[in-house]
């Protein structure tokens, strides 16, 4: 290649090298000195992270700084590094630059103290491969004075967007190769390249020699079948232990399989378990839907199965973790993923409030959303109805908190408090010994609402809510500021919908009102829904609507509605005006979009189940043959029931009544406790 042509090459690759200012700056600090600060600079990351784009930016900042610069690959040495290193130095300033050192073997085989003492007066030495530095270059201090290390992260929001738009994508179809790349140079070029040669934004499913490229990058060996499910596990997994490896892949030895993947370069080790680089999720998720999609959704029902079970934990911190691990399995919905980030979020401190929090907080508030709401954020702050949880970041600062209220008349001149119990009372109102939340402040320090990250924090925060303690509230409502079309689409995905006519006034910085009845659909239903839900616009809505199809009956008229359903159970057309059709118990049986032809069966059958389980004791069953015969095979009048039964009128009547009563309370109970099971038709 002439020089002319090598010369253009570089400043092309120079001109793409988007972000890495740090990392250039040292360099360019240590070839300027009179004598280089340290020997050898160590650069290392997960394949395809750019540091052969490094080393390659490296030799053209030396070319322009007149220092020579020698760029290897490591395939190119013949015999031990050592030796081979050393016969290309040259008196004066010289950089050697040696890529995939990962092929050579454990570092601290052959950068030791020897290669230190014979490296040439003027040398610098800049290494790059996959794996973490040994762990003396960290810790012995002769080391660290000799060997500087550079982990390179993944590129920023910012630094991403501007490589695309260098690629020539514009900013309508950044989004679907962010959420995809992550940061991650060779998954946003491979991306970007697809999404530029298709007139639709880039979907993972629909590449998989994106997907396959970048698996063979990253995973370099798997040593068998176990070790492959291992990996899939990990990446489906918001965390990984040896007990969930345990559950996931019987028959293995999850001690060696958790080894084997804290070994890997692209795994980290956080606090609850191992976490994978999230362009690995991204690429082993995608390569497994499309290579097997039966066993993909296998192994994702195992894994929902196994966090399920940690939901009977008697610790509410492992209740909690439990519900995120099991939502974070749900990431690969559109809908779910923005409430979701990147499961990240356990790295923060998360505690109560604390006195010395409020003028943080307050501040917080102001700057986002003005005094008026850090006033009454202050108000509330204080009171012992609001339950306020902070996260923390490593010193101890507030990140970010979600203050949740229980709901009651007091409003304290609160906008969004008072639209939250005006709802209540007109579509969802209180009984006795029931209880509501209100989400009423939640943000991060810098983003407020906006992130990934903060949605999770709020997610969390409902989660603890409802999850923390039985019983459950009967609704938790939710006030969010300003408009947010995928918020809206996130949360109506989660069973949270947005309450109509329940908007605040502007005095109240323009918060939006959502919420979830808990008591239309329970949180063991809603867990389990979560699962099987299908588009947004396919759902039925979690809160009552405001048109008032859901009847919220107090006892007294849900008992005298079941009285008068019995009556009318052989004659559908009396049975279309019945409350019980809007009851929550047949909103749970047939769906909130359920019309009169599915809800007036629905309760007909609902009616004959509650009658048939006083069947099953010999004292009651005398009360179902009552029933029997007036209502359900009725004989032409009452004295013919009577004579049927040989029963005086008189006890007859009787029997009837206990027998309506106890229907009736049969259905009350189940109106109030979790759904019976769904009629599947």
């Amino acid at each position: 290649m002439s020089s002319r042509q090598t010369g253009r090459l570089g400043l092309e690759r120079h001109r793409m090298l988007v972000g890495r200012e740090a990392e250039k700056r040292l360099l360019q600090e240590a070839i300027s000195s009179g004598e280089p600060p340290f020997g050898v600079l160590y650069v290392f990351g997960v394949g395809g992270s750019g540091k052969t784009a490094l080393l390659r930016e490296f030799a053209y900042l030396c070319g322009e700084a007149g220092v020579r610069a020698h760029h290897l690959d490591a395939q190119q040495l013949t015999g031990p590094p050592l030796p081979s290193l050393l016969e290309r130095a040259r008196p004066g300033r010289h950089v050697i630059l040696l890529d995939g050192c990962e092929r050579l073997g454990r570092l601290e085989d052959w950068v030791d103290e020897e290669l230190i003492r014979r490296l040439p007066e003027g040398l610098l030495l800049v290494l790059a491969g996959r794996d973490p530095p040994p762990a003396e270059w960290e810790t012995d201090p002769g080391w660290r004075s000799l060997v500087r290390t550079m982990p390179l992260d993944d590129l920023s929001e910012k630094e991403s967007r501007e490589y695309l738009r260098l690629r020539g994508l514009d900013s309508r179809r950044q989004r679907s190769v962010l959420e995809f790349a992550h940061g991650h140079p060779l998954a946003l070029s491979l991306a970007a390249d697809a999404a530029r040669s298709s007139k639709v934004d880039f979907d993972s499913a629909q590449e998989p020699g994106v997907v396959r490229v970048l698996m063979e990058r990253f995973v370099r060996e798997v040593p068998g079948p176990a070790h492959r499910a291992a990996l899939e596990v990990c990446a489906l997994a918001r965390h990984t232990t040896e007990s969930l490896l345990a559950h996931a892949v019987p028959g293995a030895m999850p001690e060696e399989l958790f080894g084997w993947l804290g070994d890997l370069d692209f795994v980290r080790f956080g606090r609850p378990g191992l976490i994978p680089h999230p362009t690995v999720r991204e690429a082993v998720g995608a390569e497994l839907r499309w290579r097997n999609p039966d066993r993909h959704a296998a192994l994702l029902r195992r894994l929902r199965g196994y966090h399920a079970a940690r939901l009977a934990d008697d610790r509410e911190e492992e209740r909690r973790r439990a519900l995120m691990d099991y939502l974070f399995l749900h990431r690969e919905d559109a809908c779910i993923r923005p409430l979701l980030g990147s499961g990240e979020l356990d790295g923060a401190e998360v505690t109560p409030l604390r006195p010395e929090d409020l003028p943080a907080l307050t501040e917080m508030i102001g700057r986002h959303e003005g005094r008026a709401s850090a006033g009454l954020a202050e108000l509330w702050l204080a009171r012992r109805r609001a339950k306020t949880t902070v996260y923390r970041d490593g010193s101890g600062r507030p990140t970010g908190f979600v203050t949740i209220l229980r709901l009651s008349g007091e409003s304290l001149d609160d906008e969004a408090v008072r639209a939250a119990w005006r709802y209540l009372e007109r579509h969802a109102p209180l009984r006795p010994g029931e209880a509501a939340g209100l989400v009423r402040f939640w943000m991060a320090r810098h983003a407020h609402q906006g992130g990934a990250e903060v949605r999770e924090l709020l997610l969390a925060a409902v989660l603890r809510h409802v999850f923390a303690a039985p019983p459950a509230p009967a609704c938790t409502l939710l006030a969010a500021s300003g408009p947010d079309s995928f918020r809206d689409r996130a949360l109506a995905r989660m069973g949270f919908a947005r309450l109509p006519g329940a908007d605040p006034g502007a005095g109240s910085a323009g918060h939006i009102l959502y919420g979830h009845d808990w008591r239309v659909e329970p949180p063991s239903s809603w867990l389990w829904l979560l699962s099987e839900r299908g588009p947004v616009e396919d759902l039925p809505s979690g809160v009552p609507p405001a048109d008032g199809s859901l009847a919220l009956l107090g006892e007294e008229e849900f008992t005298a509605a079941v009285r008068e359903a019995l009556r009318n159970h052989r004659r559908p057309e009396a049975l279309c005006s019945s409350p019980l059709l809007r009851s929550r118990l047949l909103v749970r049986r047939t769906g909130s979009r359920s019309g009169e032809h599915e809800r007036v069966p629905a309760l007909q059958r609902l009616l004959l189940e509650a009658a048939e389980e006083l069947k099953r004791t010999p004292r009651e069953t005398k009360l179902y043959r009552a029933l029997h015969h007036t209502y359900f095979q009725p004989a032409p009048t009452q004295e013919q029931a009577a004579r049927l039964l040989d029963l005086p009128f008189s006890t007859y009547r009787r029997h009837l009544r206990a027998g309506t009563e106890r229907v009736a309370a049969i259905l009350w109970r189940e109106e109030l406790r979790g759904p019976l099971k769904p009629d599947r038709r």
